[in-house]
């Protein structure tokens, strides 16, 4: 590759099946960006986390907010939809922006909600107020995944829709783009794989890197590395796993989808 070629994306794609991995997924991609990209108040890094309904997708946001400035208040915005954290990291104060595109399309558009293509003008207000360098997380907005995100996120459970309640095929048009719950797995070589591990937290994940400041980082591409063994069935790293385990977002009880709504494949 010459000096004038961008590094072509990187995606991984793996199945999970313990909840302590998809903490170590959110760990991994926070601690894994350099200082430097963390620290750009006009070109803040960029994380969209989209896949199925109540599939641990916030997950991935909490568990990066907690990797970098700890367990601390929100410090101003809305709750779900304008969410503004402030921390200190490497001696210099950082600010992680949660969203929620579908909550963000509701509150700030006339008429509200379209869960078919959110816009992006109400996640541009909220990103605007921004003080500090540091991450953007985006979850549920699948135009800005496709368009916008650095670091594009993917999570599918292994929950179906029960037949004919339309109530829930808003849910899987919004969440997966189709009333037919396909999501990304029916395509995936790892159906097989996915379809014949049992467990209330087996996941298929894809992480998605496109951006080329953060693609070329060998500290990055050694988070994109462990991640991929965690998709090997290889066991979590200690010192990884103890600062899972000392979050605040670990150590809150977990909630699954409701049996309302939903059924295990298979049953």
């Amino acid at each position: 590759m010459t000096s004038t070629e961008k590094p072509a994306p990187q995606k991984i794609s793996l199945v999970t099946t313990q909840r302590d991995e998809l903490f170590a997924i959110g760990r991994l991609i926070a601690e894994g960006i350099e200082p430097q990209f963390l620290h750009d108040r006009k070109k803040p890094v960029t994380v969209s986390i989209c896949g199925s309904f109540s599939s641990g997708k916030s997950i991935i946001a909490e568990e990066g907010r907690q990797a970098l400035i700890g367990h601390t208040e929100m410090t101003r915005g809305h709750k779900d939809y304008a969410e503004h954290w402030e921390g200190m990291r490497d001696g210099k104060p950082l600010e992680i922006i949660y969203t929620d595109g579908i909550i963000a399309e509701k509150q700030y558009k006339k008429p509200a909600l379209n869960p078919f293509a959110p816009s992006l003008r109400p996640l541009r207000e909220i990103f605007n107020r921004r003080q500090q360098g540091g991450i953007t997380y985006v979850q549920n907005s699948r135009r800005f995944a496709r368009r916008e995100a650095d670091i594009a996120v993917w999570v599918e459970n292994r929950y179906q829709i029960l037949d004919n309640n339309p109530v829930v095929d808003v849910f899987s048009m919004i969440f997966l783009g189709s009333t037919k719950w396909t999501g990304r797995l029916s395509w995936s070589p790892l159906r097989q794989e996915f379809n014949a591990k049992r467990g209330d937290w087996t996941r298929y994940v894809e992480v998605n890197l496109r951006n080329p400041r953060i693609l070329q980082s060998e500290k990055f591409q050694h988070a994109m590395a462990a991640i991929r063994d965690i998709g090997e069935g290889k066991p979590l790293n200690k010192d990884l796993l103890k600062r899972i385990k000392d979050s605040a977002a670990y150590k809150r009880k977990p909630s699954l989808p409701s049996p309302l709504l939903f059924n295990s494949s298979g049953s």
